[in-house]
């Protein structure tokens, strides 16, 4: 087959547009567009902002909501005297008070536990009313903490020690506390740490265990409950709490 000059021409030119061609989209890199088109991609939505004064708005919704949670958390931990504890004269009181002692140490002789002869508040109680009310609450402690003790099986205390009482560091609450010293097994001491996280009044502030001697720990503990503070106990101003303190330390516990 024979080309004329003007068809070999013709050929030449296209050979060479089609190089060209083929040269420029070997070196062009496609945009972003191209390959969004290329997959089908819709354009990216352009997110509106949000306003100043309504971000402010959800800002304080949400540390009133979180202001309401922690009251509710608080009051839920609140102990109140039960209705076996309701003492409106001193007489009451101390009848009360005794009864109560009588029982722990019924419970200490049948757990055969060995406690202290003389138990805190079983000389008598105020005759001051405001602050008989607030040994209520110590006998209460005294009560709950020397109970769930014997029964998890501790066998020996030491001694029991009622702490002045506290304001929280909102001053809104007292924290009534009960330091015990005493030996026990390992088990003893688990068993009455795993009654203490179910304990509805209960809480720990302070434990220290020292080094075993023939399989029995020597343990120091502070079992404390929190009251609705009454302005007649007088007690002494707590230590104002550091902006973002911890709910331990604003609970009276330990930060």
């Amino acid at each position: 087959m024979s080309w004329s000059r003007t068809q070999l021409l013709a050929a030449a030119i296209a050979a060479a547009a089609l190089a060209a061609t083929l040269g420029y989209l070997a070196l062009r890199w496609p945009t972003a567009e191209e390959l969004r088109q290329a997959r089908g991609d819709s354009p990216p939505a352009v997110e509106a902002g949000v306003p100043l004064a309504a971000a402010v708005a959800q800002l304080r919704r949400a540390a009133a909501e979180q202001e309401e949670e922690l009251a509710q958390a608080e009051s839920a931990m609140l102990s109140t005297l039960p209705p076996d504890f309701q003492a409106a004269t001193l007489s009451e009181a101390a009848a009360l008070a005794s009864i109560q002692i009588a029982a722990l140490r019924q419970l200490a002789a049948r757990t055969r536990a060995a406690i202290p002869a003389q138990l805190p508040l079983a000389e008598g109680l105020a005759a001051d009313p405001a602050q008989r009310h607030l040994q209520l609450f110590q006998l209460l402690l005294l009560r709950e903490a020397l109970t769930l003790c014997l029964e998890a099986g501790i066998d020996r205390i030491f001694s029991l020690r009622l702490q002045p009482a506290q304001p929280a560091a909102d001053q809104a609450y007292a924290v009534v506390a009960l330091e015990l010293e005493g030996e026990a097994s390992w088990s003893a001491i688990s068993a009455a740490l795993g009654d203490l996280l179910s304990s509805p009044r209960l809480s720990l502030q302070a434990l220290s265990l020292g080094p075993p001697r023939q399989g029995r720990l020597p343990w120091r503990a502070t079992l404390a409950l929190l009251c609705q503070r009454q302005p007649e106990w007088q007690l002494a101003p707590a230590p104002s709490a550091a902006p973002g303190g911890s709910r331990l330390r604003r609970l009276g516990g330990q930060p």
